[in-house]
């Protein structure tokens, strides 16, 4: 991403290297917490265990990623009520990483009700032509 973004000026990869640290620190917690504990085993223990046949969730996986969520959430949630992108008043790769987790958060059973921030950013981020126009389909259950 920060390649493709970097060919031309643009908001996503701003020339600021403030602006680029903060980027490429969300993208290391990202990968690191939110991603890796939190929405990878969610989806896969209630999405991908469905779609192939793989049989129930593991409660104890899901329950440890369900902790991981609301601690992950509950930093988005706090950050998102100061500002409205990631890093700052516009949208940069940073909330694409972000965001990106959260696109099978209904059939992944992702607990975001009590976050109001950061449904509102997800609902920004989603919004976009770019975002929107290019999201995968809903995956339908393995019958």
């Amino acid at each position: 991403m920060q390649y493709i973004a970097g060919k031309k000026p643009n908001q996503l990869w701003p020339d600021d290297t403030r602006a680029r640290a903060d980027i490429g620190r969300w993208f290391c917690w990202q990968l690191a917490h939110f991603d890796a504990q939190a929405c990878q085993p969610l989806t896969f223990q209630r999405l991908i265990k469905k779609l192939v046949n793989l049989g129930p969730p593991d409660e104890a996986i899901v329950g440890r990623a369900t902790e991981a969520f609301e601690r992950d959430a509950a930093v988005l949630e706090a950050h998102f009520a100061k500002q409205p992108y990631l890093v700052g008043s516009a949208v940069t790769l940073a909330d694409f990483a972000v965001a990106a987790s959260l696109i099978y958060s209904k059939e992944a059973e992702m607990p975001l009700a009590p976050y109001a921030n950061v449904r509102a950013w997800f609902d920004r981020v989603f919004a976009l032509p770019a975002w929107r126009d290019t999201a995968p389909s809903r995956p339908a259950a393995a019958a």
